[in-house]
């Protein structure tokens, strides 16, 4: 199977003009295929409060951790994740919201076809982590999944 680094980006950027803030395209082994992330300095539309105070005490808390860290976080946390569990999760990072995006079986070439078959390790899905802070609805983060 391939994918297009480039359009695999531009449909995270998408996730990420309103809503979330990090969007994260994972093997289950904990892989980036693709990231997006919102600039800084862009504000979420879907929080329309332009209550001063309440900016002033977000530029008190800020990102408590630089985006490399960030990222390997949230790998972490997703490459721990399993099916079974809530695709939702608060923790320090804000609300993350988890999904499995399952690929489709792999080709298998018959066994009598003369060509010698190198085998990848099959990956049977990605995941797609969304980030969100605290203050991002539920159904906002289900919604672009």
């Amino acid at each position: 199977m391939l994918l297009s680094p480039l359009l695999c980006h531009e449909s995270l950027s998408q996730l990420v003009e309103s809503g979330p803030h990090t969007a994260l395209l994972a093997s289950p082994h904990g892989s980036v295929v693709a990231s997006a992330r919102r600039p800084e300095g862009e504000r979420d539309e879907t929080n329309d409060d332009d209550d001063e105070e309440e900016e002033e005490e977000e530029e008190d808390e800020g990102p408590w951790l630089d985006e490399p860290e960030r990222m390997r976080l949230l790998l972490g946390l997703a490459s721990q994740w399993t099916t079974d569990e809530s695709p939702r999760i608060e923790c320090e990072l804000g609300r993350l919201y988890i999904r499995s995006i399952p690929l489709a079986p792999e080709e298998t070439l018959p066994a009598n076809s003369g060509v010698p078959s190198i085998r990848s390790p099959y990956i049977g899905n990605f995941l797609l982590v969304l980030n969100g802070s605290s203050e991002t609805p539920w159904t906002v983060l289900a919604d672009k999944v």
